[in-house]
């Protein structure tokens, strides 16, 4: 799965099993089964500003200020 033009959830999915395999856990454990899933979608959502366009997200909702004196 892609998100966005560079996210492979896939692919960040593979290296977060191979960081929980990596410190001892059993990968294809109860509680860890769908960990690397969650944790690359985890990480998309985290990151999903490096795919968005800042004018879609503010709506031209950026004011001037009106006086130059603070």
């Amino acid at each position: 799965m892609t998100i966005g033009a560079t996210m492979q959830i896939d692919q960040i999915q593979s290296f977060y099993a191979g960081i929980i395999q990596g410190v001892g856990e059993n990968i294809d454990r109860e509680g860890l089964i769908k960990t690397p899933e969650r944790a690359a979608k985890a990480l998309a959502y985290l990151c999903r500003g490096y795919q968005q366009d800042l004018s879609n997200i503010v709506n031209d909702a950026v004011f001037r200020p009106t006086t130059t004196t603070w």
